[in-house]
């Protein structure tokens, strides 16, 4: 699955989740890709989760983005975290800080998003499917 496409980060509703390549496409043809490729990657991703959690207590889901550094010219990571999720917030923090420890000439910052605020993304719709003491989701 590739960005050139579809953002599969992007909830199924968002229109922003299609490429301006993708907008060429039919709403059928669109609605084909969406069935062949990016249902069976959420499948295979749910049943990675779910295997997981069968045999540990919990699991971290690690989601690694990149951006323009244009848009953000004074930041070189972001790590995002549920700040109301307590393994999460622990867990993003402690890492944070790690990473200004062994980079201090980076500017890492916690929860700078990328998306428009509220955007819905695949990390939220994961989240609402575990508790959140099972699943911890953290963006870099």
């Amino acid at each position: 699955m590739t960005r050139l496409l579809i953002d599969c980060y992007l909830q199924q509703g968002n229109p922003d989740r299609w490429s301006h390549l993708a907008m060429k496409l039919t709403e059928t043809q669109r609605e084909k890709l969406h069935e062949r490729q990016l249902v069976p990657l959420l499948q295979t991703l749910r049943q990675r989760i779910t295997t997981e959690l069968e045999r540990n207590a919990s699991v971290i889901h690690i989601s690694v983005h990149t951006f323009d550094p244009q848009t953000k010219p004074d930041l070189h990571v972001s790590l995002l975290f549920g700040e109301g999720k307590v393994w999460e917030s622990s867990i993003g923090i402690n890492w944070l800080n790690k990473i200004k420890a062994a980079a201090p000439e980076l500017s890492a910052k916690a929860n700078v998003a990328f998306y428009p605020e509220r955007t819905k993304t695949l990390l939220d719709t994961l989240r609402s499917e575990w508790p959140s003491d099972q699943y911890i989701a953290l963006e870099l």
